[in-house]
């Protein structure tokens, strides 16, 4: 995946089960810097479990959330921590 490099916030593929209850499903976004979004939906719709998904209250069932800080190589190392399916930093 081509992340910009203006990506703060990227959301990929996300999916939440909670056993056979599929509250979200293929959910996908990016955010730039400075830039504002907003989230509507009728009730049970899924915004409070996406948000929850990217501050970490839940960890998603399916898919990537990424914020990027610092350099903006990082998306290089997150794509290859992605693609390996190893969790945690590459070194």
């Amino acid at each position: 995946m081509v992340v910009p490099m203006s990506t703060l916030l990227e959301a990929s593929d996300i999916a939440q089960r909670f056993g056979a209850l599929v509250v979200l499903d293929g959910v996908d976004f990016q955010l730039a810097p400075g830039e504002s979004v907003g989230v509507v939906g009728p009730n049970g719709a899924g915004k409070t479990t996406l948000f929850n998904c990217i501050t970490g209250f839940y960890k998603p069932t399916e898919g990537r959330i990424a914020l990027q800080r610092g350099d903006a190589a990082v998306w290089n190392t997150l794509d290859a921590l992605s693609d390996s399916g190893e969790r945690g930093v590459l070194r």
